[in-house]
């Protein structure tokens, strides 16, 4: 899955050149998911998230244009169907685990598209959400490089994504 962050974009690239192509991406996100014979839901998941991306893809390919904000959620795509796959092989090999995008557990960063920095409490909101809310008896695998901004959508650092609804 090494190259995920690269095909997006790549993605992204050709949707301004009036094309939406993720098929590599649907590929090897749900050949994977069929090689370890996960659970539909997990399939579903993963499907529901590339569709997501090609609609916004296809935004991209209307307006002919990509901003900052919107590709930091396109790079979002990759780690988020990652994670699902990750925590459906887990629970699939007896460790129970859940999946989790990084705004879930307390990730909260500013608005600088491209290169967001963490916000000083969030060290504490992700204290409060593992002790209030996820099950300590549960591998949580959470998305890397991906937090959530009040109306944003930011990235952090090389290659890093974060994502805001």
């Amino acid at each position: 899955m090494g190259k995920t962050t690269n095909s997006l974009l790549s993605a992204g690239e050709i949707a301004l050149e009036g094309r939406v192509d993720i098929e590599a991406l649907r590929t090897l996100h749900l050949g994977t998911c069929k090689e370890f014979d996960l659970p539909d839901h997990t399939s579903q998941e993963i499907e529901r998230l590339i569709n997501e991306c090609q609609d916004m893809l296809n935004g991209v390919r209307l307006i002919q244009e990509l901003s900052p904000k919107s590709l930091d959620q396109l790079v979002s795509y990759g780690e988020r169907c990652s994670v699902r796959i990750v925590a459906g092989r887990l629970n699939q090999i007896g460790v129970p685990a859940q999946a989790f995008d990084a705004w879930d557990v307390g990730v909260f960063t500013d608005d600088n598209f491209g290169d967001a920095k963490l916000l000083p409490d969030t060290i504490d909101s992700i204290k409060d959400r593992f002790e209030k809310r996820i099950d300590p008896n549960v591998v949580a695998v959470v998305t890397g490089f991906i937090g959530k901004c009040l109306y944003a959508c930011t990235l952090t650092g090389m290659c890093a994504k974060i994502y805001c609804q």
